[in-house]
């Protein structure tokens, strides 16, 4: 279920219906714009055949627990023949996170050797290929001003295992683009390969399990005084544990993402 609503705050219907009622010399005032804070999103491009990828997750983790996570927005995509896609034998399963969708991103991002990461989707340079200079693309990344402000509400009806999204967004300016929404999940026990071992129980964390509004998310239209809501609903896979998914939402165009969101599902 897809729906865009358009809202006119009561203060700018206000100052048009009192127009008549100003004076000439005082009917232009000066509006400031609202502040606005960019989230970043990190898309780290991972395996689990990668041996040195558990390196640039850690790294990840720490600029996370400097910076925040409100302000830098990790998912982690598997895709690549470094990925694994999930096994069932018997009854045995062994979790794996590629999919079509996830190679989809992966070779979208130009099918980059592993660990890799990109920020908000902005040029790549050297250091994206190389984890520890991850540092570097992400203050970059921190440091440009964003005209939209985005907030995000996620509910969750245990019963049927459909969550709700909704995202009220806004911009100081026009913007045409996407607004994409993804379901992640942490805190998986799963396969992992290191230089020297492969330990079966490796802890992953913010990984991509799904698209929630299509592959590419639906076309989004913001202009300045108008807030933009959209609802989507999405029922999750038996095997998606609700305490540890996410949504993440991102409005994203030519330029790059424009803002991030992270809800968990159940708080």
């Amino acid at each position: 279920m897809h729906q865009l609503r358009y809202i006119f705050p009561a203060l700018i219907i206000a100052l048009f219906a009192a127009c008549d009622e100003v004076a000439d010399d005082e009917r232009y005032i000066t509006v400031e714009a609202p502040e606005t804070h960019r989230a970043v999103l990190v898309e780290e491009f991972s395996g689990q055949f990668c041996v040195n990828c558990p390196d640039g997750a850690a790294f990840l983790e720490q600029l996370v627990e400097e910076y925040g996570d409100t302000n830098v927005v990790v998912v982690t995509i598997h895709g690549g023949i470094q990925a694994m896609e999930p096994i069932a034998y018997g009854d045995m399963y062994f979790d794996g996170f590629r999919t079509a969708y996830t190679d989809q991103l992966h070779k979208a991002a130009g099918e980059p050797a592993l660990p890799y990461a990109r920020f908000d989707r902005r040029p790549a340079s050297t250091s994206n290929n190389t984890w520890n200079l991850w540092r570097q693309p992400l203050q970059e990344a921190m440091a440009q001003e964003t005209d939209v402000t985005m907030s995000l509400e996620v509910e969750y009806d245990e019963a049927t295992r459909t969550l709700t999204a909704r995202v009220a967004a806004t911009s100081n300016v026009h913007l045409d683009g996407n607004l994409q929404l993804w379901l992640t999940e942490t805190n998986i026990p799963a396969m992992q390969d290191f230089p020297h071992t492969t330990e079966i129980d490796y802890v992953h964390h913010n990984i991509l399990r799904d698209h929630i509004n299509g592959a590419n998310g639906d076309p989004i239209t913001l202009n300045w005084g108008i807030t933009t809501i959209a609802e989507t609903s999405y029922t999750l896979g038996e095997r998606i544990k609700p305490a540890d998914a996410s949504v993440v939402a991102f409005i994203y165009n030519n330029s790059g993402v424009q803002q991030t969101v992270r809800k968990q599902i159940k708080n």
